[in-house]
């Protein structure tokens, strides 16, 4: 909340990431201060400037914002605090991503999955017509498992945090595929069977991530678990439906492929909007 008048301002938000958000709000808005590029900051003149009357609240249009081209995007992470970013900001301000990763993680649950149950892989076919390496999305022995396996991320990242601010503890925790086009996905009876019906891939995997999700917050309900429309996940499922606490992460548009509502990319977003929360 931004409110301000002749005695001064004062911004308030829900935690330490709104205030900050507030504040940057205000010197890009009311002062005329903008951050352009990391190298690129312009302040204006000041000289007979003075406090605007104003009462504002408001609220960021998305939970999640990351500026991303590539794996070693090195950008200033002051400059991504001051444009809002909610990710990779200065003094860890933002949503963070729980362990072990922040997207595609089928493979560091399938690799713990293989010390202790071996005999869960090797003998279903993949898309690529060798044994499958990945989790069997509709078994539910695998579904259990990796549900504790995340419980147990929770726990760790839980006492990592002790003590520190509300926000640096994480609250969405990801399960998705590995990253690739279709060949890796189990092609298992159960599992082919569920995407021959819904007409995607998406539905094993939402179905998958629901009952993971389902699990962990019962215990955690605050915890939010991400997964991906993305590749052989990209299309919606017919009648599969994401889970209240389940975030659908739709991966199918680009620089030249815009979120617009007479684009494939765009139609693709509102046909998910269906399907998720």
């Amino acid at each position: 909340r931004l409110r301000s008048g002749t005695e001064g301002a004062s911004i308030a938000g829900r935690d330490g990431m709104g205030i900050v958000y507030g504040v940057y709000e205000f010197l890009e808005r009311f002062v005329g201060c903008a951050w352009l590029a990391p190298d690129t900051e312009i302040v204006p003149d000041l000289s007979g400037w003075r406090w605007p009357t104003l009462d504002e609240t408001g609220r960021p249009a998305y939970l999640y914002r990351e500026f991303y081209v590539g794996m070693n995007d090195h950008m200033d992470d002051f400059w991504r605090l001051r444009n809002r970013e909610s990710h990779r900001a200065a003094f860890g301000v933002g949503l963070r991503h729980g362990r072990p990763d922040d997207c595609h993680t089928f493979e560091h649950y399938a690799r713990e999955l293989k010390k202790t149950h071996p005999e869960l892989f090797g003998n279903r076919p993949s898309a690529s017509k060798g044994p499958c390496k990945t989790l069997c999305m509709t078994d539910p022995l695998t579904r259990r498992l990796v549900a504790e396996a995340m419980l147990r991320n929770v726990e760790a990242d839980l006492a990592a945090c002790a003590g520190k601010p509300p926000y640096v503890r994480p609250t969405i925790y990801d399960l998705s595929q590995d990253d690739g086009p279709s060949g890796y996905e189990c092609m298992c009876e159960g599992c082919r069977a569920l995407a021959e019906a819904e007409g995607t891939y998406a539905a094993p995997n939402l179905a998958f991530v629901n009952a993971v999700a389902d699990a962990v917050c019962a215990k955690h309900p605050e915890i939010r678990v991400q997964t991906f429309a993305y590749a052989y996940t990209e299309k919606p499922p017919k009648t599969v439906r994401a889970s209240s606490n389940v975030i659908v992460r739709v991966c199918n548009a680009g620089v030249f492929r815009p979120y617009r509502p007479d684009s494939e990319s765009g139609r693709g977003l509102a046909a998910w909007a269906r399907q998720a929360d």
